[in-house]
């Protein structure tokens, strides 16, 4: 009876211990808890999952930052979750669809959700939607669909990459930058000193910098562990 009384006072002091941790974690920005509530870092961070984020950690090129940006739909600042691609200086250019970062191709090994081509025959072969496809848009005989590149692979999908081409601006990054640019085309521009580049994996699906414009090092909270 002793042994297990002094056990179940052991676990005690130890749960003791460990919430008190997590309560200094959370209340210095040591360690952070988040659940993913948006598509637009599919499909590396899914709708429902989670992750855990550290003020301790400067972010690097590719790592997933948490910052502070204004809302303008509920008209305050929010926390957003996407992956800093470009930092002071570097030159950041999308040609086709593809982020180059100082010249060089740097989230080649990344799987992002991009939009595609597809048949209706293929989409009915490809059969119901799910967490890895979405029918974007019905054009009768073909569809665009949003889909992970690892997710066409995978199924063989007969598919062609759905690029806006030059000369289709975008009015909201052309209202940022200036620019006649849109998200597939868009730059070459310098990041500026005291600012971030973040863009979404989902890259026809998230409100990033090609949107909302540079981030703010100071706007910065934390970086993802993963």
């Amino acid at each position: 009876m002793r042994d297990t009384k002094k056990t179940g006072i052991f676990f005690a002091v130890i749960s003791c211990i460990f919430v008190g941790i997590w309560i200094v974690a959370r209340l210095t920005g040591a360690l952070q808890w988040f659940a993913i509530s948006t598509a637009s870092d599919a499909p590396t961070l899914k709708v429902g999952s989670n992750l855990f984020a550290t003020n301790l950690k400067k972010p690097a090129r590719l790592d997933f930052i948490c910052y502070k940006a204004y809302d303008s739909a509920s008209k305050r600042y929010d926390t957003y979750i996407h992956r800093l691609c470009a930092i002071a200086g570097d030159k950041v250019e999308i040609k086709d669809g593809l982020l180059y970062v100082n010249n060089d191709r740097i989230d080649s090994a990344i799987n992002l959700c991009q939009q595609y081509f597809v048949s209706q025959k293929e989409l009915n072969r490809i059969g119901k939607q799910d967490e890895n496809m979405t029918v974007e848009m019905d054009l009768g005989d073909s569809s665009v669909i949003c889909a992970d590149e690892k997710f066409i692979l995978k199924h063989g999908i007969t598919a062609t990459r759905y690029v806006h081409q030059k000369g289709a601006v975008n009015e909201y990054i052309q209202r940022i930058y200036g620019k006649d640019w849109n998200e597939d085309q868009f730059g070459p521009i310098i990041v500026p000193q005291g600012y971030y580049f973040v863009l979404g994996d989902n890259r026809h699906n998230a409100m990033d910098s090609r949107y909302t414009g540079f981030i703010p090092v100071s706007d910065w909270k934390y970086t993802a562990l993963r």
